[in-house]
């Protein structure tokens, strides 16, 4: 009996394989993109899940109330690791890490650059899992010079060489000996690695790392692993005394530590991690996206199916009569759907793997690793399954209820009545989601059309940056630099040269406060600092509107200089950019002044989510880490070359890592440009599956109205009119599907550009074009087949049955 069934099912598909190739295209367009949102998801929510110990381990947070709101930090004193491990024994583990870190590593005379050197503890081992592949942690880092590699930095440093016992120079400062090798990390992990090192060693290698005082929040993080059955929000609570001890009662009130569970790190808005996260925001839209495009190809299957039904109810109500049950035809029915969707379920599966590696590839920059686990296919294969119940259910409602009799005789069809709106509303509903989708590309486009051509208020373009250039890190020798800029503008190819502690955009920014000293009321104003050089405003084109840039003897003077923005005038209640130059501020909360030597117009700190934020630049040569070079358009590789060669007689540590400024920007936004891409790529396709889907309605339509067609045709009507008589009716419901889409389009794009403070205001042409766009493609789904229709032969009409 089983094989009848499979051969039945398999003829039937075959018989109809328009139908069958439409709902297999639909189904399996769908189910990939539902895949490919869900791995997403998945690996958003699960940073850090897999650590055996994930649920004990917590993350110290530095807190500190402000009159604006909350200042949160992963950060805390240096101190703070060994007041918890003498003073609190409830404490499972306590583990201090460093980074992960930049730093210039060297084999023998060999040099590379490391952007995730992280420094670690004995007691990071067991909080964190690694998998080793040579040592292991409880001898390795009994040496304060342990450093243990990940399995492709040892192939990258050593190539076939073994690498234990190796030595490594950390900057020509610290010796460390390689005494372990491990797996790769995943890169869902808040904290990434290419190698670990003994945090004995961080002293020498960056001493600025370990200011060990309470007042200044170091490079580092403190970990605590606690047992099952401490609480964390009690224990927390305790922390009160360690900063009334350390820092006074006065600084208890406004500053605090809190415990965040590692799990939950990656997602917690208030902190920013060391991987992208994924806004909320556009977590919902990705979720709205497998919901338009499930719906889409559902009822696309559902629509075809009951299509499939009417025509062949004339076998089924023979079926009826000679005895078969109604299980044995429902049966029957979701067998041939089980299939269908259980090809279409494993197409998703190989074209999710492959579009995940594309997006892999072009988010590479900010690190991402998507890819198809067991729960990813146990998630495919259990929507396929209500898939199928879903696209079953309605069509085998109609399948078991067929009165024989009435099929018999040709009573039975779906172009009227309570069956034809049913089927209409589905229609309907289609290019209802599919419209949404057509708004929401539209919408898209114009904010990001907006964002590459909105003013920043600095240059970006051929701008590239270089860090480390000069030696001396934190403290920089003034000979050295302007040797190494007189050498740089040797080139006929470079146009300017500068250097600071980083560009006027807020990555990786520092951060101080200005008060005026001269106000009743202490008003903090935060911004962004910076120290620069003297050619810093000229190279980015920053806008002077009072009083003027640094001049030579600015970098001569004891007294503190700094230039501001024109919101630092603001937030410190000052009118007239004018009037504030030569005033005095207190700068970072200490007694000694600064004096207010320029003002600078407003620009884009950060990316186009958030506001502008006040900045503070002070003119002198302390903490100069990166080089900024303007380049004449078209001769990159050429002034690549000249800094290699300047480099190596300057600098010999030096390895280039050459960024471009407008790439590194743009990668604020990649994420959402991915998104875009997706969206844009599903709306084509959610279009397409309504178009294709209405084609065969269109074809099923034409097939009830043979004989009507035949004998309009033989009494006078013409083809305009009967094409039109077979199409009006559908260009009507994406009327409708139009009025019903725009709210939500409009409401649904809105939450989206609601996450930007700077956005493009909506036109009204947004939703005209998404109708047109789509009437037209409708119009040519539904065309060419009315076209044929009316076409026909009226005598091959009137033969019809």
């Amino acid at each position: 009996m089983n094989k009848i069934f499979f051969k039945t099912a398999f003829r039937n598909l075959l018989r109809n394989r328009a139908n069958t190739g439409i709902n297999l295209l639909s189904l399996t367009i769908g189910m990939t993109v539902s895949i490919v949102i869900f791995t997403l998801i998945k690996y958003q929510y699960t940073f850090d899940h897999f650590h055996t110990n994930a649920d004990r381990v917590y993350r110290v947070n530095f807190v500190e109330k402000t009159q604006w709101g909350a200042n949160y930090g992963s950060q805390t004193p240096e101190p703070l690791h060994k007041v918890l491990r003498t003073d609190y024994p409830q404490i499972e583990a306590v583990s201090r890490t460093i980074g992960p870190i930049e730093t210039r590593v060297f084999i023998g005379e060999e040099k590379f650059d490391e952007s995730k050197a992280l420094f670690v503890d004995e007691n990071y081992f067991q909080m964190f899992d690694q998998k080793w592949l040579r040592g292991n942690p409880e001898e390795a880092f009994s040496d304060p010079q342990a450093v243990v590699l990940t399995e492709s930095t040892a192939k990258r440093y050593f190539g076939n060489e073994d690498p234990m016992g190796q030595t490594i120079d950390f900057a020509r400062r610290a010796q460390g000996v390689i005494r372990g090798i491990v797996a790769d990390p995943r890169l869902n992990t808040n904290l990434p690695y290419t190698m670990l090192a003994n945090v004995a060693m961080m002293p020498k290698v960056q001493e600025f790392y370990v200011r060990n005082t309470w007042s200044i929040t170091s490079m580092g993080t403190t970990w605590v692993l606690l047992p099952e059955n401490v609480d964390p929000v009690n224990l927390a609570s305790q922390f009160n005394a360690i900063v009334v001890n350390n820092l006074g009662e006065e600084a208890a009130e406004t500053i605090s530590f809190e415990l965040g569970g590692l799990k939950s790190l990656h997602t917690d808005d208030r902190y920013s991690g060391l991987n992208y996260t994924i806004p909320n925001d556009t977590i919902y839209g990705l979720l709205i996206i497998a919901f338009i495009v499930l719906a889409t190809c559902t009822i696309n299957f559902v629509n075809l199916s009951t299509a499939q039904v009417l025509k062949r109810s004339q076998e089924v109500g023979i079926k009826k009569i000679i005895g078969c049950a109604k299980s044995q035809l429902a049966n029957q029915f979701f067998l041939e759907l089980s299939i269908v969707t259980l090809t279409a379920t494993f197409f998703s599966i190989w074209i999710a793997e492959v579009l995940l590696n594309e997006i892999n590839g072009a988010m590479s920059a900010i690190s991402i690793d998507l890819k198809l686990e067991m729960a990813s296919i146990i998630f495919a294969i259990g929507l396929g399954v209500i898939l199928t119940f879903l696209a079953g259910l309605y069509p085998v409602g109609m399948l078991v209820n067929f009165k024989p009799l009435e099929v018999i005789r040709s009573k039975f069809t779906q172009v009227r009545g309570r069956k034809a709106v049913v089927r209409n509303t589905l229609l309907t509903v289609q290019f209802v989601v599919a419209q949404i989708l057509v708004i929401s590309v539209l919408i898209f486009n114009s904010q990001f059309s907006y964002i590459k051509n909105k003013d920043l208020g600095y240059d970006t373009e051929d701008i590239i940056g270089l860090g480390n250039f000069v030696p001396g890190g934190y403290r920089v020798d003034p000979a050295l630099i302007n040797s190494a800029k007189s050498q740089l503008m040797e080139s006929p190819f470079i146009e300017n040269v500068t250097f600071g502690t980083g560009g006027p955009n807020a990555i990786n920014p520092w951060n101080t406060t200005l008060v005026d000293p001269e106000s009743t009321e202490r008003i903090e104003v935060n911004c962004d600092f910076k120290h620069v050089d003297i050619n810093y405003a000229e190279l980015f084109n920053l806008k002077v509107i009072a009083g003027s840039w640094f001049s030579p003897a600015n970098y001569q003077t004891e007294n503190r200089e700094i230039v501001v923005t024109e919101l630092a005038l603001q937030k410190l209640g000052w009118d007239d950019p004018q009037e504030a130059v030569g005033r005095r501020v207190n700068i970072n909360g200490y007694s000694d002044n600064a004096t207010i030597v320029g003002v600078l117009a407003d620009f884009h700190t950060d990316n186009l989510r958030n506001e502008i934020k006040p900045s503070v630049f002070e003119g002198d040569y302390a903490g100069y880490n990166q080089t900024f070079v303007k380049v004449k358009e078209g001769y990159y590789s050429e002034v690549a070359q000249h800094i290699d060669k300047v480099s190596s007689s300057m600098n010999p540590d030096f390895v280039a890592d050459y960024k471009s400024f407008t790439d590194e920007i743009a990668i604020d936004y990649e994420i959402d440009r991915t998104l875009f891409g997706f969206i844009n790529a599903t709306a084509i396709l959610a279009i397409a599956i309504g178009c294709l889907g209405l084609y065969s309605l269109i074809a099923f339509v034409v097939q009830q109205k043979t004989k009507e067609l035949g004998i309009r045709k033989v009494v006078g009507a013409n083809t305009n009119s009967l094409v039109l008589l077979l199409s009006s009716k559908y260009i009507w419901l994406i009327a409708i599907a139009t009025v019903i889409a725009v709210p939500f389009g409009f409401y649904g794009t809105r939450e989206w550009l609601n996450s930007f403070v700077y956005q493009v205001e909506v036109s009204p042409l947004v939703f005209v074009g998404a109708f047109l766009l789509t009437i037209l493609i409708a119009l040519l789904s539904i065309g060419y087949r009315a076209f044929k229709a009316a076409t026909t032969n009226p005598v091959k009409a009137l033969r019809y049955e």
